[in-house]
């Protein structure tokens, strides 16, 4: 696991980098996710749009941008970009867990329950995914009540 000094490095790397290539879209979503790891949430989301502004067709760059609005507490917009990643890479497991944690912060019961379901369906035969898949089924009865 990097520290927090190991993100600032990796920051100023990113930043050489992006000196050299204004368009180098992986720099602008690594620093993005450098940024997010840190708790600077409103960097993040900046690098994160210039990266989505350079390539709008990758989902993680969309499923990242979700997190951070999430961690901004702006639901709508955490919602609607996961929407657009699992739109891009419908099997995108990480983002429909996301979203529907996202729904059902929001209040949005049903919209939930459906987001928890298409998670488990498309994180079933995925390697990694048993302690999310727990804590999807968890929710999902928790909801079904």
């Amino acid at each position: 696991m990097m520290t927090g000094a190991k993100f600032e490095e990796a920051i100023g790397c990113f930043d050489r980098s992006l000196e050299e290539d204004p368009r180098d879209v992986r720099s602008w979503n690594n620093k993005g996710i450098s940024l997010l790891s840190l708790g600077r949430f409103e960097g993040a989301l900046s690098c994160l749009e210039k990266a989505i502004d350079l390539n709008p067709m990758n989902a993680s760059y969309w499923y990242n941008k979700g997190i951070c609005q999430e961690r901004l507490g702006r639901l709508d917009e955490a919602i609607l970009a996961y929407d657009k990643a699992v739109e891009l890479y419908p099997k995108y497991a990480e983002a429909w867990f996301n979203r529907a944690r996202a729904l059902e912060a929001k209040g949005d019961e049903t919209a939930a329950i459906e987001a928890w379901r298409r998670y488990l369906q498309v994180a079933a035969n995925k390697r990694g995914q048993q302690e999310w898949t727990a804590r999807a089924l968890e929710r999902l009865a928790e909801l079904k009540r």
